[in-house]
């Protein structure tokens, strides 16, 4: 997949809990830029990388198009 659609936005390193649906806030590998857009710190060896864990729950980073989290406004999403 291609990175060309990309608005880097961050919200698709929005962490969501599964069961609870609380917000979790954003990947600790994601960092705010000055000019509104976000990068990703570990980009380049992200995949499959353990992210997060919470109440045994364990996030691992993983493409867009494999990513459970759909935010509103993404191009991949269209």
């Amino acid at each position: 997949m291609s990175d060309d659609k990309c608005k880097r936005c961050g919200e698709c390193c929005r962490l969501t809990h599964p069961v609870t649906n609380a917000d979790l806030g954003y990947c600790k590998h994601l960092k705010f830029n000055e000019d509104g857009t976000t990068t990703c710190l570990i980009y380049d060896d992200r995949i499959n990388k353990i992210i997060y864990t919470q109440d045994g729950v364990v996030w691992y980073c993983t493409t867009i198009d494999k990513s459970k989290n759909k935010p509103k406004g993404c191009a991949y999403n269209e």
